[in-house]
């Protein structure tokens, strides 16, 4: 019985959930914009804006720094005797546990900003969306991150 490589399909799924995630941080931004902008949060707290953006300006920054460096701390203590398939479920993983970090801090954007009716909070939110599209995960990213060799890349993609 043939063995079938079905890592391009399961990339595709991965990157399915990914765009999932991509399009609910959107959603999110744009109904926290349109909520503000048309009054329905209430007047703006500018107190409890100062509040949060005290806590922002370590929360987010650190938030997203943590999600990298965990993720390449992650993936450079991966047994590279494990099978590609293998490798590969792990590396998915930790995929998903920086995009989360990401995600918090785009999301603690958007309630500082629905909380206090300010929209300086969704401003930051666009920069920390293009970072997370940014490092989403490709067949090239994934050959770096894991440093495969070409006759593994080449089982990325599909011929």
């Amino acid at each position: 019985m043939a063995v079938t490589n079905n890592i391009p399909g399961q990339l595709k799924t991965f990157q399915l959930m990914y765009w999932a995630l991509a399009v609910s941080q959107l959603i999110m931004g744009i109904a926290s914009y349109v909520l503000i902008s048309t009054g329905m949060t209430g007047e703006p707290d500018y107190d409890l804006a100062m509040m949060f953006q005290k806590i922002s300006v370590v929360f987010i920054p650190g938030a997203m720094a943590i999600g990298y460096f965990l993720f390449r701390y992650m993936v450079s203590r991966l047994d590279t005797k494990l099978s590609l398939e293998e490798r590969i479920k792990k590396y998915f993983s930790y995929i998903l546990i920086r995009g989360a970090l990401f995600e918090v801090g785009f999301l603690y954007c958007c309630v500082a900003a629905l909380v206090t009716s300010v929209q300086l909070f969704l401003w930051i939110a666009p920069v920390i969306f293009f970072v997370f599209l940014m490092l989403r995960p490709t067949p090239d990213g994934m050959t770096s991150d894991l440093k495969l060799a070409p006759a593994d890349s080449n089982k990325l993609t599909v011929r």
